[in-house]
């Protein structure tokens, strides 16, 4: 996920909303939190995909849909 080479981020660019990365510059400077908080939610959403009760799967989801939030917060371009 967001290799360097997808860093294409520049103020005031003209950016197609359909194609171009909605990711925060910081991405790439902060690359290990971001590759941590990726793995920790790739880790949940397996977890959730594996349940066998629906209570278990929505608390899964509960706990995937904060670790999502967390890191958009973190690293989505808001501008």
């Amino acid at each position: 996920m967001f290799p360097a080479s997808t860093n294409q981020w520049a103020p005031e660019a003209d950016r197609d909303a359909a194609l171009d990365t909605h990711a925060s510059p910081d991405v790439w400077g902060k690359f290990a939190d971001f590759y941590q908080r990726a793995a920790a939610a790739s880790k949940l959403a397996f977890e959730a995909s594996r349940a066998k009760r629906a209570d278990d799967f929505k608390a899964r989801i509960v706990d995937l849909r904060a670790a999502c939030n967390s890191c958009h917060a973190a690293y989505q371009k808001v501008d």
